[in-house]
């Protein structure tokens, strides 16, 4: 087989072209085809093939493949077609998860499964077809991911699993998931102050006003407890001090889990104000509360709990929030590294539909399997790190990578030591646990609220609030933001690190305050409106004035869910970070040795986040360029968020300079 045309769905490996001979199309009504095509398409071609055959295009399967709806006249006219590589029947067991047989069962060998069905499916049908095969506790939830699919959750006999894959409106069928919590003061986390460090973040203003983050835990905060109590007594609303939404409360009592995450978060005791040495990180934002029981409920009842992750996301978003902490994890069935599943899709379709929110999930405990959300492509995989401030390392927090090479966690905050807010108390705060992912978690929500902040509040480029510098900035402008300001913790001949990710997050590093700072940070943050497509690039220079600072460039860019979440690659979108010095050596992005970036390499075609560190640049011009290598699925083009700092020159020239 041709790797480069290998396709890998539910455990197999095929190479379309050598499976088409034996499968030719049947007449009837519109079926599920594989459609590869022959090389990365362009802008050009993907407006041709959806003109001419009424392709989507849009439900990619690596590698190069999409999974359209077609007449069987269709698909033999697109096996003609020079832009088209082969054209296969979308098979029943592409729809089936590995992990599925051996999810755990009950007495009579039931187990429950969410099935995702293609987005024309008659919902009333496939109601009495799952029925026929002995389904119960059918239940319809949403739509799911970017193509519109229909989530469906349900008991069935694992025996059926074959059966129900074999429906025609079945695209996916993979178990629920167990969902596990990943069980301090935490003013002092985010903002050392070792010498020769800028002021604190707090210092200059920033607490986390106007901005709303968004918990979903084992149920509703403690809002009788001081750090979430309204001191007129509003209930949660847009006026309530703190909490502008609790959903799905009615069933469950207050969580301590909950309780203690959402106040690393953004807990403020309401008796003193900014001055509870155990405040969260972004004391000064508000909070949407959710329950995270409704992603796992059963009740098909019209008052039905029962969710999805998209659904709950989408919620609170609808209330304010554009920065979700998850403290949890869903371990799906089979062991192993984390696979791409219905979780992860949830995240990165709601990621990809909504370019300004930023979701973080924990990494899972230490000598646990890694699972989503924190494990999706656009989220944040968060691990907790130890307190010390000479020598920080992993504290709690189990390691990546993912099934399909992604490395995660992304980064660490500290997550040892940590007080906050205790359940069924006024006022008390203490620790739950010695170190926790849970607890990190918040904290890194709390840094992006602060970073976000920065932006609203117009502190770039000038590192002075400027109101007509202020904007709105992506999620993965955030993000990029985060992983640029993070520092090793260890020396490891692999960086990013299998444990650490790309290290410890320290503001400071990447939040420049004052015109008389030495550091400078340049940001370019395009929307998918104003993407790339494929064989683009945008080429960005910036003038090294002092070689005695590292430079760093970070490239983060939100991609989209692919067709099926069993893929055995997620990536969809591949950019590159390519980055040349003034003497022309070309540095590749996430090309490391011992933490430093190093010429040669491969481009990395896996991770949808990339680095290049340079500890003495040479003075000169660099030239920062992001070359859209494939965009295979656009709205219309891909965005992507860079940041860049060192001793640079504040006005250096901004493209995009796009060829």
């Amino acid at each position: 087989m041709n790797p480069e045309f290998v396709v890998s769905i539910a455990g197999r490996r095929f190479d379309p072209l050598q499976a088409q001979s034996d499968d030719e199309p049947a007449a009837g009504p519109p079926k599920a085809w594989i459609v590869q095509v022959a090389r990365p398409l362009t802008a050009d071609q993907i407006t041709r093939l959806r003109t001419t055959y009424g392709l989507r295009l849009t439900a990619y399967v690596p590698n190069l493949a999409y999974v359209e709806r077609v007449s069987a006249d269709t698909a033999m006219a697109l096996r003609k077609d020079p832009a088209i590589r082969a054209v296969i029947r979308f098979h029943d067991g592409f729809s089936v998860s590995p992990g599925a047989s051996t999810t755990p069962v009950d007495d009579n060998d039931i187990a429950a499964f969410t099935i995702l069905a293609f987005p024309d499916t008659d919902l009333d049908a496939a109601r009495r077809a799952l029925a026929e095969l002995g389904g119960e506790l059918i239940t319809v939830l949403d739509a799911t991911v970017s193509g519109g699919e229909k989530s469906i959750r349900l008991n069935l006999d694992v025996h059926k699993l074959e059966a129900v894959g074999a429906l025609p409106f079945v695209l996916w069928v993979e178990p629920v998931p167990t969902i596990v919590d990943d069980h301090g003061g935490v003013g002092t986390t985010l903002q050392p102050g070792t010498a020769g460090m800028i002021a604190s973040i707090w210092e200059h203003g920033l607490h986390g006003e106007h901005q709303v983050i968004g918990i979903l835990d084992n149920g509703p905060a403690d809002l009788h407890h001081c750090f979430f109590i309204d001191g007129e007594g509003r209930p949660p609303g847009p006026d309530h001090r703190k909490i502008i939404q609790v959903r799905n409360a009615n069933r469950q009592d207050p969580g301590s889990h909950a309780t203690f995450v959402a106040g690393c978060a953004a807990g403020d005791d309401v008796g003193a104000p900014g001055s509870s040495p155990c405040r969260g990180g972004a004391y000064g934002a508000k909070l949407v509360l959710g329950n995270r029981r409704t992603l796992t409920i059963f009740d098909p009842s019209p008052e039905s709990m029962a969710s999805t992750l998209f659904a709950e996301l989408s919620a609170a978003h609808a209330a304010g929030a554009v920065i979700h902490s998850n403290s949890w994890h869903a371990t799906p069935a089979g062991g192993g590294h984390a696979a791409y599943d219905v979780t992860a899709s949830d995240v990165d379709s709601f990621a990809w539909l909504n370019e300004d929110c930023l979701v973080l999930g924990s990494s899972g405990n230490s000598g646990e399997q890694q699972g989503p959300p924190g494990t999706a492509k656009n989220a944040v995989c968060v691990s907790a790190a130890t307190t010390d401030p000479a020598a920080p390392s992993l504290g709690d927090g189990a390691a990546g990578p993912t099934a399909d090479g992604r490395v995660k966690p992304d980064l660490m905050l500290v997550g040892c030591g940590i007080e906050s807010a205790l359940n069924g108390t006024a006022c008390r705060t203490g620790p739950r646990s010695a170190c926790a992912s849970s607890y990190a978690t918040p904290l890194a929500a709390a840094a992006a609220a602060l970073v976000r902040q920065y932006f609203l509040e117009g502190f770039h480029p000038t590192g002075l609030a400027t109101p007509g510098d202020a904007f709105v900035p992506s999620g993965a402008l955030l993000k990029a933001m985060l992983l640029h300001a993070a520092v090793p913790v260890e020396t490891a001949a692999a960086y990013p690190s299998e444990s650490t990710g790309w290290g410890l997050v320290r503001l400071t590093e990447c939040l420049v305050f004052g015109a008389a700072s030495p550091r400078r940070l340049r940001i370019w943050d395009l929307r998918n409106a104003a993407g790339l497509s494929t064989g683009q690039e945008s080429a960005y220079t910036v003038e090294v004035v002092d070689g005695a600072d590292r430079l760093k460039a970070t490239l983060a860019w939100t991609e989209p869910a692919p067709a099926v979440p069993g893929v055995g690659v997620a990536t969809v979108n591949n950019l590159d970070l390519v980055v040349t010095s003034p003497d022309q050596t070309r540095y590749l992005g996430n090309v490391m040795v011992a933490g430093q970036s190093v010429s040669g390499g491969r481009p990395d075609a896996v991770n949808p986040v990339e680095t290049v560190i340079i500890d003495a640049p040479t003075v000169g011009l660099w030239t920062v360029t992001v070359v859209a290598t494939q965009v295979n699925v656009g709205n219309p083009g891909q965005g992507f968020a860079l940041a860049v700092s060192g001793a640079i020159l504040a006005e250096s020239s901004a493209g995009p300079g796009r060829t």
